[in-house]
């Protein structure tokens, strides 16, 4: 089970950012720009399933708390402790890099509205529908599997930096997308973070992106983590393994975005 956790946003299909409303905990596509009503600490609790904790320390849950507005189900951070009304699935969507949650209760969340109330996240379509599509701001921890894949925006310049901590030369090879042809970094054995210098690169419409290690002749076992500084600047992280010490840097690689 990967326990790790960030901080994440959601932007809407309406253009608004996605927030908790103060009064109600109802949570909302509410506002024009981020606050601290929008951020979440997103959990991978298990493959292709999270927790969302909001900015009240409450857990965001499926509820059938009869508000003024609706007498259904809607998503409100109200959950001192997780139950399985806390938990939902999540996936990418071609519209990367957004994704689409499904409650408990197997309907996909969208945006639902009455005469009283826009906008609330509600848990009601058996199918997707662009209303079902949320823009992710930051990264969820594990939807790059700690294999060596990361998801990028689509179409984004980035930068690709390898170090070398090993006796042995090493080869990044980098591949976008379904591209089957890789960009490739080499570096000769050093230590103290020997330079492999740096690559600009582009995702494509996918925002896919996997990096290789050789060494050795044969592909090295890999790390890997997503991060973001204050949702703003973005990095992947990847160390390798070539012998059988499992210290994971004798070859690092650092992806960078956006640039300039």
């Amino acid at each position: 089970m990967d326990m790790d956790s960030s901080t994440i946003s959601f932007k809407a299909s309406n253009g608004l950012f996605v927030g908790r409303d103060e009064n109600t905990n109802v949570i909302l596509a509410r506002t024009e720009s981020l606050d601290a009503f929008c951020k979440f600490t997103v959990q991978v609790v298990a493959p292709g399933k999270i927790t969302l904790l909001g900015d009240n320390g409450l857990y965001l849950s499926r509820t059938h708390e009869d508000f003024a507005f609706s007498s259904g189900d809607c998503i409100w951070a109200g959950k001192k402790s997780v139950d399985e009304t806390c938990v939902f699935s999540y996936q990418d969507t071609p519209a990367s890099p957004s994704v689409v949650l499904k409650a408990d209760n197997g309907l996909y969340i969208s945006l639902w509205s009455s005469q009283d109330v826009e906008d609330v996240l509600a848990p009601t379509k058996k199918d997707i529908d662009p209303s079902c599509y949320f823009q992710l701001i930051g990264s969820i921890p594990g939807s790059n599997v700690r294999d060596g894949t990361f998801k990028l925006p689509p179409n984004t310049r980035f930068g690709v930096t390898g170090l070398v901590n090993s006796a042995a030369a090493q080869q990044i090879d980098v591949f976008i997308g379904d591209d089957p042809k890789p960009h490739t970094l080499t570096g000769k054995p050093g230590t103290q973070d020997g330079q492999m210098g740096t690559m600009i690169l582009e995702s494509d419409a996918t925002g896919h992106v996997r990096l290789t290690v050789t060494a050795n002749g044969r592909e090295s076992k890999v790390i890997s983590r997503q991060v973001d500084l204050n949702q703003t600047v973005y990095f992947g992280l990847l160390g390798s393994e070539d012998g059988t010490d499992n210290d994971y840097n004798d070859c690092l690689a650092i992806l960078n975005w956006p640039l300039g």
